[in-house]
């Protein structure tokens, strides 16, 4: 009788498959006015001086933020979102809102890798 049972319940098993997981949903990620905390080693002061004609906003300078994965900048205009990791969070403002005209291409915007380069550098 246990035999039968144990066979059963063995054959129960394989034909369920495997266990599965229960997922839970991600928490809301806190409003666009949220700022991080980042630490002294995060943070890194870029300017129009220091990058001359690779600088490709309209604002003279800005402190390079790590929050995560994210690269951001804030400036005398606000915190915005540089890297595409950063601007698909939608917590902050965009970087191309900053952006200057690309001088070489009608209807572009000057490139931000430069931005993006030292972000990278800061937030490793």
């Amino acid at each position: 009788m246990y035999r039968l049972f144990a066979l059963a319940l063995i054959l129960l098993v394989i034909a369920c498959g495997a266990p599965r997981t229960v997922t839970t949903r991600p928490t809301r990620a806190p409003k666009a006015t949220a700022m991080p905390k980042p630490t002294t080693q995060q943070l890194s002061y870029v300017s129009h001086a220091e990058m001359g004609d690779d600088w490709p906003l309209i604002v003279e300078d800005g402190t390079i933020i790590c929050s995560g994965a994210s690269i951001l900048l804030r400036t005398n205009h606000g915190l915005f979102a540089v890297n595409g990791t950063a601007r698909g969070q939608h917590k902050w403002k965009d970087i191309r809102d900053i952006t200057k005209p690309d001088p070489n291409i009608a209807g572009l915007l000057m490139n931000v890798q430069p931005i993006i380069d030292r972000g990278l550098l800061v937030c490793r």
